[in-house]
């Protein structure tokens, strides 16, 4: 079954193609949650521990009085009604609105006095400005949602009168709990919901920073580590539901197409014992499975294409060329962090690899390096299409070309036969060692991978037919933690004003490893829907919900690739052969009059920083020798700032 990135990227986006991809119904790693406890016992605890650290004094505050976490009787305290909230108190501006809150809501954490409090990383303070003494785990925040969606749980009868007409089914989604501006509505703080997540890899094992509430990749002490960063899942009995409703349920940002697509929409979150659905005593275990198959796919296409290669056969099904499971990633013991939480196994980011008590390695053959569009710079750029073309780099990424294959693979360290490495970044004549070939070049592997976190309810088989996976992806680090993807997402739609800034656009707090749409084709259109129909059904909400606060926007296709080169005419001549970025333009410029198409301008290599340098790089002309001025370098004399000609 050959699958362009386009359909899997729209699968995951709408919950069909993508998650009930074959490939990902594979055995799995399953993680159980330990014997089920009172779910009021353990928010008992929480707030035992919490209340003498300032909690307690700042919950008063904010309910002027009504929710004392400390009373005798805690379920009659998180049951009553909060007539007046305080909401200047700092990190309750964007509780969710509404007649008359309470400590817990049933179904509905937004609207959870104690569960904002905990979730939310704005609640830094208590009620007189005094940090906090102490700050929630991520398990503990689970049992206090947990016990929201258990405190009055509802019938299987109940659900399917929510849904009406829609089908239901059991569904794993990446969750975070977003302040305001991030979330789905932007109205009020609210969960999050995905079919996407992404952790991310590192060097070192995870860390929780419990007042930010979240996994940092930094380490303060240890600057040159990149800490793991884990994502957390969780199982929902959820609606399908046709079209999207930005009044609704989301998603974030719609695209052209949502009207006719699918989506699921979380009503009820699944956790073990008998208080999750009345009448059921649920045993919920979630498993995963991943898998990274770089190494195989890049023999497969070397030998498709005519090239020698020395791995066929049943080999490339071993470590390394295919590697699975836990030595890319694992669930974490729920115990610590909670259940479902994804996290990536630390490990160095470039390893040697090994294959039958050997180095392994490829023949960099004559006729490899010889072909003119196989070298970008250095290393091995592994595109389907003509190679007779334009630049095959651009035609390699269109949203509708499958990749059957790594992008790009290193040729720059020689294998000698005592297995000793010669690294040709050092030889001076490194280009024309590679161009000429005929060396071992040493192969390399990450643990990057991809695959899905499923769920599995034996009470709930016979009731419901459909179970869905959420896919997931253990990625590279974020090299840019205080940019996020829906920063970039709200920033380019206004024609890249703000490109001027000397500091990089920011959304609210990083959240690393959450879910985010991305440019790179190894993740997937992650637009986050919300759970506005978890109390009513969609027909009596919808007219009483006003519209999105984003309305009309766009989301980036995978790859990138929503908008064009956006282009205007200098207002001032600038020096012959010369743009006002300092890039020439003569020779190697973009070769459409000083636009650019727009594949071009949306596909840009994270190496250049420019489509314009990027295109002369990919085409048959040697690689420039002379230093490319910076973005923030002077214009050249004559040109002005405004009315640039550039491609952005």
């Amino acid at each position: 079954m050959v699958l362009s990135r386009r359909d899997l990227m729209q699968g995951a986006a709408a919950g069909g193609l993508l998650l009930g991809f074959p490939g990902l119904a594979a055995p799995f790693e399953a993680s159980a949650a330990p014997a089920a406890r009172p779910l009021l016992d353990r928010v008992g605890e929480v707030c035992a521990r919490l209340a003498p650290k300032g909690w307690g004094s700042l919950l008063l505050a904010v309910s002027r009085g009504t929710l004392d976490i400390g009373a005798p009787d805690l379920a009659e305290a998180l049951a009553r009604p909060i007539a007046d909230l305080d909401r200047t108190v700092p990190g309750f501006a964007d509780f969710a609105p509404g007649p008359a809150a309470r400590g817990i809501e049933p179904g509905s954490p937004a609207r959870s006095l104690l569960y904002h409090a905990l979730a939310s990383a704005e609640v830094l303070t208590d009620g007189e400005g005094r940090s906090l003494g102490a700050f929630p785990t991520l398990a503990e925040i689970e049992a206090v949602e947990d016990y929201v969606y258990g405190v009055r749980p509802p019938t299987l009868d109940r659900l399917r009168e929510i849904a009406g007409d829609n089908a239901l089914g059991v569904v794993v989604f990446a969750v975070d709990y977003r302040a305001a501006t991030g979330s789905v509505h932007g109205r009020h703080a609210d969960l999050c919901f995905s079919r996407t997540g992404i952790a991310r890899m590192g060097t070192v094992d995870p860390f929780y920073d419990a007042r930010a509430r979240q996994f940092t990749p930094a380490d303060p002490k240890r600057p040159f580590v990149f800490r793991t960063v884990p994502q957390r899942f969780a199982p929902y009995i959820a609606m399908q539901v046709t079209g999207a409703d930005g009044r609704l349920f989301g998603p974030r940002d719609t695209v052209s197409g949502d009207d006719e697509r699918s989506f699921w929409v979380p009503l009820h979150k699944l956790f073990d014992g008998p208080e999750c659905i009345e009448g059921l005593d649920l045993s919920v275990t979630l498993g995963s499975h991943l898998v990274n198959e770089k190494l195989k796919h890049m023999h497969l296409f070397l030998r498709e294409q005519g090239y020698p290669t020395d791995w066929t056969g049943k080999a490339l099904e071993q470590y390394p060329f295919v590697i699975r499971g836990e030595r890319i990633a694992s669930l974490l013991p729920p115990p610590r962090h909670g259940s479902g939480v994804l996290g990536p196994r630390p490990a160095p980011f470039a390893n040697r690899a090994r294959f039958r008590d050997q180095w392994l390695s490829f023949n960099v053959s004559s006729d490899l390096v010889g072909d003119p569009g196989i070298l970008y710079f250095s290393s091995v750029q592994l595109i389907p299409g003509s190679l007779e073309t334009e630049p095959t780099y651009l035609e390699g990424t269109a949203p509708d070309n499958d990749r059957r294959a790594p992008e790009y693979v290193n040729i720059r360290h020689r294998l000698n036969p005592d297995g000793s490495l010669d690294d040709l970044n050092l030889d001076p004549d490194m280009d024309r060692i590679i161009r000429e070939g005929g060396y071992r070049a040493q192969h390399y592997i990450d643990f990057a991978g991809d695959g899905s976190v499923a769920v599995r309810c034996p009470q709930l088989e016979a009731e419901i037919d459909t179970f869905k996976p959420a896919f997931c992806s253990v990625a590279p680090p974020d090299f840019f933690p205080l940019v996020n993807q829906r920063g970039l997402v709200a920033w380019w739609p206004g024609g890249g004003r703000r490109h001027r800034r000397r500091s990089a656009p920011r959304c609210g707090r990083f959240r690393p490893g959450r879910c985010r749409s991305s440019g790179s084709p190894a993740t997937s259109d992650c637009r986050p829907v919300s759970t506005s129909t978890t109390t009513r059904s969609p027909r009596s909400s919808a007219s009483r919900r006003p519209a999105s606060r984003y309305p009309g926007s766009s989301t980036p296709t995978p790859g990138g690739a929503t908008r064009g080169c956006r282009t205007r005419p200098p207002a001032s001549p600038t020096p012959a052969g010369r743009s006002a970025r300092g890039w020439s333009t003569t020779s190697r410029g973009c070769p459409r009059s000083g636009t650019c198409s727009r594949t071009a301008s949306a596909h840009r290599s994270w190496r250049t920083s420019s489509c314009v340098r990027r295109w002369a790089v990919t085409g048959r002309r040697p690689r420039p020798t002379a230093r490319v001025p910076s973005r923030r370098s002077r214009t050249p004399p004559g040109s002005r700032t405004r009315g640039r000609r550039s491609c952005r």
